[in-house]
């Protein structure tokens, strides 16, 4: 905290010019120079220029003292609820020290200012105060100087303290809300409501207060809040326990895979092996993308020719891999669309997100490949957690079974979190489930349509839901610094977002918090995972108490950093783990693939490898690279403080529009 460039302007325009008479003699000198007539004008401005310029620094310096004041007693504030956890960083004695100290500086302007006051009239006097006022602001400039340093001193450890706890106080921040969340929180409404805003929002701690504000106000009643996996479950359990009465009995969390598993479990559409992780030899479990790769490799090239030549077209235009991947994302935009016994609806569907074009026999041949696929794992024993939506949707259109599951699940209120990656089924299975339930308050929905990263249909509209006059939006950020923040919104600006539903993307505001430029690393591809190590071991040593997490789309790196770090890889949104029970992980440190840290914070985030090679998927087809860019764009913004981004040969297209808002360093952008 300096003087910015217009306050330096001000205080160095008098005393840093030469010209400027600042002892007696000088004054004399200056005076005896002039014509009788004129001295008294002189004198006059010269008194009034140091008059000027004490009146103007006093203002300045007022101005700061007060505005560093009111931070310090609002630290102190925080402290004061710090002192109450374990590891408190520190007293509130030390921030009453510092307060004091701020004080005391505080009277030295006021005294100086006692120095502004009406001149004498007479020419001696008017003199003779001149040359008094002109030696004690010689002093002064010299004391601003040395008090000034003394201040920065003081505010560089302020600034330090407040770097090394930003977690801690930030966890604080959670007890006090802005205005316009505690609004949101509070607010009453009929049927279902929808919160929208950009990363780092505070979306899901309204999501939570609203949670807790429902399960106090309604013992009775339960609560309860669905994410899209269940890591992203566990993190929301920890920050609601951090909350005052965060352990209410009433609310209950959990994934929407999770749930929908159980369901079918209990209605024998699914067997206890078919929700195990893919294993390697029983070829049962949960199927996953290399799951898709097998039967796309195999099964789908000998028998099934109709599927052949839509894979074949896709491959021819978007090339081998990006046509697999794909036509993969057609499937599971086709599960979210519509419910199993409703797939001929697919054949009109408007497809508004999905930018490469599907004539109807295309349509036709994708609908036979899902037929296929669903065989395919069938015969293996194995489970696609995307089509449990559509499975389980006939269920919920039962009125008697739709009681056997409340009574299972119980919930009156239903708060959803990450809105925008629930597929238009899964939310009519929501607005079913609550169906027999008072509307006040019912249903509640947060989300980001930039963090958009699934290629799942999502219309509310279709879902049976109606926002209108019922939608509000946050646009003050709150996780990222303002470095972070701005080259993230690059990607947002040049390569949007698309959606089959009717919602505002909203622009962030900036948040309060300033850091260093992301910084951009260029590496070979031999001396890659050699340079992360590097980069994590230093981190660990300025950094020691940082949540770090490196991200990447690039699969062979993320295998050979897990080898290397020996992190876990626990955040994997497309293998829910074992059991619908265990929710709760570790994620201090971790690998992982770029969507399934949605949703999660970190002090520390690297992205490793953003190349043309990996990022955008669909080189070829640049209509389709904002889903790339929600991707990249949600990757990035899980940095609180420090973000780092390494890239081998070639940068991606998303890293280049970000040229102006990073720090290239190790190697200059090709």
């Amino acid at each position: 905290m300096g003087f910015d460039h217009n306050e330096q302007q001000i205080l160095d325009a008098d005393l840093v010019a030469s010209s400027r008479p600042t002892t007696v003699m000088e004054v004399r000198a200056f005076l005896e120079q002039l014509g009788t007539d004129e001295r008294f004008k002189a004198l006059t401005q010269l008194t009034e220029g140091y008059r000027e310029f004490l009146q103007n620094l006093l203002e300045i310096l007022d101005v700061k003292m007060e505005a560093a004041r009111d931070d310090f007693i609002k630290r102190k504030e925080a402290l004061v609820e710090l002192q109450k956890a374990e590891n408190r960083p520190c007293g509130p004695s030390t921030v009453e020290a510092w307060k004091k100290e701020v004080n005391e500086l505080r009277i030295i302007w006021t005294n100086h200012a006692s120095f502004v006051k009406e001149q004498p009239t007479e020419l001696a006097d008017r003199l003779t105060n001149a040359a008094a006022l002109a030696k004690d602001l010689r002093r002064l400039r010299e004391r601003v100087t040395k008090v000034w340093t003394r201040f920065d001193k003081l505010l560089d450890k302020h600034i330090r303290f407040a770097a090394d706890h930003r977690p801690k106080i930030e966890d604080l921040d959670r007890f006090v809300l802005a205005n316009e969340q505690e609004k949101l929180v509070t607010w009453d409404y009929d049927g279902e409501a929808r919160l929208v805003g950009p990363a780092g929002s505070g979306k899901t701690i309204v999501l939570l207060q609203r949670a807790l504000r429902l399960a106090c106000e309604n013992p009775n009643h339960n609560v309860r809040i669905f994410t899209i996996n269940r890591s992203l479950a566990g993190e929301l359990q920890d920050s609601l326990h951090r909350l005052p009465g965060g352990s209410a009995k009433n609310i209950h969390i959990q994934s929407f895979h999770d749930f929908l598993a159980r369901i079918l479990l209990d209605s024998g559409k699914l067997t206890k092996s078919q929700l195990r992780v893919d294993d390697k030899k029983s070829k049962e479990g949960i199927a996953n993308s290399e799951s898709w790769s097998d039967f796309a490799e195999n099964e789908l090239m000998k028998c099934k020719r109709a599927g052949l030549d839509l894979l074949l077209g896709l491959s021819k235009r978007l090339g081998e891999k990006a046509g697999k991947a794909y036509l993969y994302e057609e499937i599971h935009y086709i599960q979210s669309a519509v419910p199993n016994e409703c797939r001929s609806e697919y054949l009109k569907l408007p497809r508004k997100c999905r930018r490469i074009p599907m004539q109807e026999d295309d349509r036709i041949w994708a609908l036979e490949v899902l037929a296929a696929w669903e065989e395919w794992l069938e015969k293996g024993s194995l489970s696609d957690p995307e089509s449990w939506a559509g499975t389980a949707a006939h269920l919920f259109d039962n009125s008697r079974t739709v009681r056997g599951i409340q009574r299972e699940f119980p919930a009156d209120f239903v708060l959803i979190d990450e809105e925008q990656d629930f597929g238009t089924v899964e939310l009519c299975i929501v607005m079913k489930y609550l169906q027999d339930k008072p509307s006040k308050n019912r249903l509640f929905l947060t989300g980001d349509l930039r963090q958009k990263v699934f290629a799942k249909h999502h219309d509310t509209r279709a879902a049976g839901m109606n926002f209108q006059g019922k939608s509000r939006k946050l646009d003050q950020t709150y996780r990222c610094t303002q470095q972070i923040l701005r080259a993230a919104h690059e990607i947002a600006i040049h390569f949007g977002v698309d959606t089959d539903d009717d919602v505002e993307v909203v622009d962030p505001k900036l948040s309060r918090f300033e850091g260093a430029l992301p910084q951009v690393i260029g590496v070979s591809h031999e001396g890659h995972v050699d340079r992360l190590e590097q980069l994590v071991g230093e981190l660990r040593i300025q950094f020691p108490s940082d949540r770090i997490a490196i991200v990447t789309e690039d699969e062979a790196l993320r295998v050979k950093i897990q080898n290397r770090l020996r992190w876990p890889n626990v955040l994997r949104n497309e293998d829910p783990q074992h059991t619908a029970e265990r929710t709760q992980v570790k994620t201090d440190n971790v690998v992982s693939r770029m969507n399934a840290v949605k949703g999660f914070e970190f002090d520390t985030v690297i992205v490793a490898n953003l190349s043309t090679s990996q990022l955008p998927r669909i080189a070829s087809n640049e209509d389709e690279w904002w889903r790339d860019g929600a991707l990249v764009y949600t990757a990035l913004t899980r940095a609180r403080t420090r973000l780092y981004i390494t890239f081998e040969e070639r940068p991606s297209p998303f890293l280049a529009v970000m040229r102006e808002h990073v720090d290239w360093i190790d190697r200059p952008p090709v």
